[in-house]
C-alpha cells in the first residue's frame, strides 16, 4: 500500500508519521512511538542516532551529541571524538535512519515527504535546514513550519474551520513558540510576528523542580561534582526524577520524589503550589509573547477562535491558568509529541494525490488546496527514487500495533502523568502484530435486565470472547515492555496479574515509575456509541486489598491516536481496604476527554503508580447506569 510520511526532527525528539489510505497515524520508531534527536560517533566514523546512539553513549558519552538543532547556521562545526560536524549531517543521519526503520517496516519507501521546520527561523537557517534532505539522499516533497502543521491536524480533527484564527502556544524542550494562524481556502497563513520566547520550556521547568528539591534537601543536589563520574550519574538520574516529578503535579496536587544521593535516597514532598510559585513568572512571560503577537497582527482578542497549547509542559495547569487572561477557550493537543509529524503526514498524502491526479491527467485542478503555508522549496535527489510498487495489505496491521502503543502512551498525555509511556500493550501472538480489518463488534442486547445494551468484558471471572489481558511497566529504565496474561499470571517489574476468586488481582510494587493491566480486543474494534447515546457508563467491582497509590486511572483507548482516562486516586485512597465498591464512571467522561467512542478497542485499563493491591471483576459497558447517582463526576 502506497504511503506518505510527515517527519518532525524535534530538538528532543523524532516523531514519524504515516498517511495512507487507512487514515494517519504515528509510526513505530521505538515502544514510546518517537525517540531521542541523538548522534553516537563510532570508532570507525558511523553514525548511530536514536536510541542506538544513547546506548552507545552510556560507555562513552564524549562521542554521544544532543540538541544540535539549536545550532543549525552556526558556522563554527561541532567537534566529535576530534572530526568537524556540521548539524546539518547529524539531523540528515537522523532523518535517513527514521525513514529506512519505517520503509523496512513497510516493505518499501514513501511516496512521498513532508518535513517541519520552526516557524521562527530566518530564511539563512530555513535554507541550511533544506541541505538535509540532500546530505541524506532522501528524496522531500515539501518542508513546512510546525505551527502550519500542527493547524493542519487541527483542521483534520475537525478543531479548526474555514475563517478560524488559532493562537498556536508550544512549550518546547526550553523555548515557547506563539503563533497565528487563519484557516482559508487554500490552506493556513500566518498572521502577524510569531515570536520565540526563551527560558520557559520543559528544560526550564525541570531545572525549577530541582531548584525546588535542592533546596528542600539542604542544598545536596548543588553539592554534587558533575566531574565525578558517580555523582554525575546521580545528576542524571535526578534531572529524569525532576521530569517526572514535573509532570505527576499537572495531575495531583502533591507527589513524594525519591532523589538518589551519595548516602541514599531521600523522599521529599513537593506541592503543586511549590512549583507553581517557581514557573509562574517564566509562563507570564509566554503570555506577553502571545500579545505581542496579537498586537503584530492588528487584530483583537476577541478575533481569536481558540487558544491551542502543544509541547511538553503545555499541560502543566498554570500554564492554561496564566493564558485564560486572554479571555479565549484555551485547549490542549492530546499529543503533543506527534501532533506536528501527523499534520505533516496529512500534508505529504494530499500532495501524493494531487501528484497522482496530475500524472494520471484527471480532470479538475490537480493542485487541490494543500496546507503548505510557509513552506520551504523541496530539494530533490534521485539517490533514492521514490516508489509506488503495490505491496500486500500489512496498512492494517500496522494499525493494530499503533493502537496498542497507544494505549498507554497517550494516557500521560490525556491527563497529565509523565509524558514518555510506552505501549500499553499489544495484540500480539508470539511477538508478531495480528492484523486489525474493518470489523467492529456490536454491543450485546440485555433483555430481562435494566441496561438495553452491555458489552461485557469480565464476567463472573469469564473474560469475553476475543479480549486479551497484558501488563505493561516502566521499569527503573523507562523501557516499557509488555507481557501477556497466560497460565493465570502475568507479571513486569513493579506489577503482577493473576486470577483470584473470579477477580482480577493486580499488585503494584513500585512507588518509582509507572506500570499498568489492560484488556484489549484481538481483531476490529468495539463500537460504545449507543451506550453513550442511553447514560451509559462503564462498570466494574473494585476492592482496594492494600497499600496506597500516588498515582491511579481507569482509561479506555481506541484506534491510535485517540484515548481518554479519568482519575481515581482519591476514591481509590479512601476506600475501606477489602470491600468492594462497584464503580460507575460514565461514558461521556471519556468521550469528553477525547476517546472516539465508536472505535474502542481497548475498553479497560488501570494504570497506577505505588505499593498497592486491587481486585477487579464484573467489568463491563452497558446503558443506563451513567446517570446513577453513586457514578462518578467528570
Amino acid at each position: 500500500m502506497p504511503y506518505s510520511l510527515g517527519v518532525d526532527l524535534g530538538a528532543s525528539f523524532t516523531a514519524v508519521a504515516i498517511a495512507d489510505d487507512l487514515g494517519t497515524h504515528a509510526a513505530q520508531l521505538s515502544p514510546l512511538l518517537v525517540v531521542p534527536s541523538a548522534v553516537y560517533v563510532s570508532t570507525d566514523g558511523s553514525l548511530l542516532t536514536g536510541d542506538a546512539a544513547l546506548r552507545a553513549g552510556e560507555s562513552d558519552s564524549s562521542r554521544l551529541v544532543r540538541r544540535f538543532k539549536k545550532r543549525l547556521g552556526d558556522p563554527t562545526p561541532l567537534i566529535v571524538a576530534g572530526v568537524h560536524y556540521t548539524p546539518e549531517q547529524l539531523m540528515a543521519a537522523q532523518l535517513r535512519d527514521v525513514i529506512a526503520e519505517v520503509a523496512e517496516q513497510r516493505g518499501h519507501p514513501a511516496e512521498t515527504i513532508v518535513l517541519t521546520y520552526p516557524v521562527t527561523w530566518g530564511p539563512y537557517r530555513a535554507e541550511h535546514f533544506a541541505r538535509i534532505a540532500d546530505l541524506s539522499g532522501i528524496e522531500v516533497r515539501a518542508i513546512i513550519t510546525e505551527p502550519v502543521a500542527t493547524a493542519t491536524h487541527l483542521h483534520v480533527q475537525g478543531r479548526v474551520a474555514e475563517g478560524d484564527i488559532v493562537a498556536i502556544v508550544d512549550f518546547g524542550n526550553d523555548a515557547v513558540t506563539v503563533t497565528l494562524l487563519r484557516k482559508g481556502t487554500d490552506g493556513f497563513g500566518i498572521l502577524g510576528t510569531p515570536e520565540d520566547t526563551d527560558h520557559v520550556g520543559s528544560v526550564d521547568f525541570d531545572d525549577a523542580m530541582r531548584t525546588l528539591l535542592d533546596q528542600k534537601l539542604g542544598g545536596m543536589i548543588s553539592a554534587l561534582d558533575p566531574s565525578n563520574p558517580a555523582e554525575a550519574a546521580l545528576l542524571v538520574a535526578i534531572d529524569n526524577t525532576c521530569s517526572a516529578a514535573k509532570e505527576t503535579l499537572s495531575m495531583r496536587r502533591e507527589t513524594a520524589v525519591s532523589v538518589a544521593l551519595p548516602d541514599g535516597v531521600r523522599r521529599v514532598t513537593v506541592t503543586r503550589e511549590e512549583f507553581t510559585r517557581l514557573i509562574r513568572p517564566s509562563v507570564r512571560l509566554a503570555v506577553a509573547a502571545l500579545r505581542r503577537t496579537i498586537g503584530s497582527a492588528e487584530i483583537d482578542d476577541d478575533a481569536i477562535t481558540s487558544i491551542v497549547l502543544t509541547g511538553g509542559a503545555s499541560r502543566i495547569p498554570v500554564v492554561a491558568e496564566e493564558l485564560s487572561e486572554i479571555n479565549r477557550p484555551v485547549s490542549s493537543i492530546h499529543h503533543p509529541k506527534l501532533t506536528v509529524a501527523l499534520g505533516a503526514a496529512h500534508t505529504a498524502r494530499k500532495l501524493a494525490v494531487a501528484d497522482a491526479l496530475a500524472q494520471a491527467g484527471a480532470n479538475g485542478d490537480p493542485t487541490t488546496s494543500v496546507d503548505v503555508a510557509q513552506s520551504l522549496p523541496a530539494r530533490r535527489n534521485a539517490a533514492w527514487p521514490l516508489s509506488r510498487r503495490a505491496l500486500i495489505s500489512i496498512g492494517a496491521a500496522v494499525l493494530v500495533v499503533l493502537a496498542v502503543v497507544a494505549a498507554a502512551f497517550v494516557v500521560p498525555m490525556l491527563s497529565d502523568l509523565p509524558k514518555a509511556l510506552p505501549p500499553a500493550g499489544s495484540s500480539l501472538d508470539e511477538g508478531r502484530a495480528r492484523s486489525t480489518d474493518t470489523q467492529t463488534v456490536s454491543p450485546e442486547p440485555a433483555p430481562n435486565t435494566s441496561p438495553s445494551k452491555v458489552f461485557p468484558v469480565l464476567t463472573d471471572g469469564e473474560t469475553a470472547a476475543d479480549l486479551r489481558w497484558y501488563v505493561s511497566s516502566a521499569g527503573e529504565a523507562n523501557d516499557w515492555g509488555v507481557a501477556a496474561f497466560g497460565n493465570e499470571v502475568a507479571e513486569m517489574p513493579g506489577i503482577q496479574l493473576k486470577e483470584s476468586d473470579g477477580m482480577l488481582r493486580a499488585e503494584w510494587s513500585s512507588p518509582d515509575w509507572l506500570s499498568q493491566f489492560y484488556v484489549q480486543l484481538h481483531e476490529g474494534v468495539v463500537d460504545l456509541e449507543e451506550i453513550q447515546a442511553a447514560n451509559g457508563a462503564l462498570v466494574f467491582d473494585l476492592s482496594v486489598l492494600s497499600g496506597t497509590a500516588s498515582v491511579f486511572q481507569v482509561s479506555a483507548h481506541c484506534t491510535f491516536p485517540c484515548a481518554a482516562s479519568v482519575d481515581i486516586t482519591d476514591v481509590v485512597r479512601d476506600a475501606d481496604r477489602g470491600t468492594t465498591t462497584e464503580m460507575v464512571v460514565p461514558a461521556e467522561c471519556f468521550s469528553r476527554d477525547g476517546l472516539d467512542i465508536e472505535k474502542v478497542n481497548t475498553p479497560f485499563l488501570l494504570i497506577g503508580q505505588g505499593d498497592i493491591a486491587v481486585s477487579v471483576g464484573n467489568i463491563r459497558w452497558e446503558s443506563d447506569s451513567g446517570k446513577n447517582s453513586d457514578a462518578l463526576n467528570c
